[in-house]
């Protein structure tokens, strides 16, 4: 089962734009059995107005001023399953830049955020790399459910989106580690993923494009084309990004 919870808008104005550019990640739990109390999501932002490259910048260096702020250092605390900053901090660095997202946006942009919550699974996951076609296809499958939702459900995204507004999409790309000696090489690289060594433990290998920029193309595409045909939204860019927090 896959259920939508949307955060409150930054915003509120009621401005029409352009273009809509959409950046989501997964949580980091989506491989096997979450800990208590912590769901599986898949979320980011949604930037509607325009956002180059200088835009991202700006923000990027932004991010990393207010992380070292509180002790931290970019990118590798922005991972906080792995960062030693402790709650406190971590809700800091959090509650200040919601705040600073207000005035960066300005009349520009609006900022949402939305994620989607996982419940359950409908077969029982594999183990090794059918396990990990599973958890590929999980992180899909709520991907896509949510953009769908955003694009062609969500009066709240639509309203703000004038005639033959362009959307961009932006996903960071799942990395599959594993044990050569258990999982051939050449059977990952037949799924078309491509094996790199794993740079923190020597002995394991990691498949690094798991989702890949034409599989997202396809989507939109095919539900253009099959199931919301009326829609005048067109498809702008689409960008799968592996992040790196080291």
């Amino acid at each position: 089962m896959l259920t939508v919870a949307e955060c409150e808008p930054k915003r509120m104005f009621m401005s029409v734009f352009d273009s809509l550019h959409c950046f989501l990640d997964e949580s980091g739990y989506l491989q096997g059995t979450p800990k208590k109390g912590e769901p599986l999501l898949v979320g980011g932002l949604l930037v509607f107005g325009e956002y180059g490259d200088a835009a991202d910048t700006e923000l990027r260096e932004h991010v990393a001023r207010r992380l070292c702020e509180v002790g931290g250092t970019f990118p590798d605390d922005l991972h906080f399953g792995r960062s030693g900053l402790g709650f406190e901090r971590q809700e800091q660095f959090l509650r200040t830049l919601a705040t600073d997202l207000k005035g960066w946006a300005a009349e520009q942009r609006a900022v949402y955020g939305v994620h989607i919550v996982h419940a359950g699974d409908i077969f029982a996951t594999e183990e090794g790399l059918l396990g990990e076609r599973h958890y590929d296809n999980r992180y899909i499958s709520m991907l896509w459910s949510l953009i769908e939702h955003l694009l062609f459900v969500d009066q709240k995204v639509t309203e703000r989106l004038s005639p033959q507004a362009a959307f961009h999409l932006h996903v960071a790309s799942r990395v599959y580690s594993f044990d050569p000696k258990l999982t051939h090489v050449d059977e990952v690289e037949g799924l078309g993923w491509k094996v790199l060594p794993d740079r923190k433990n020597p002995e394991r290998m990691l498949a690094v494009n798991v989702l890949q920029e034409r599989d997202l193309v396809t989507m939109v595409r095919m539900a253009l084309r099959q199931r919301w045909e009326r829609s005048p939204i067109r498809l702008g860019s689409v960008h799968v990004t592996r992040l790196d927090y080291d």
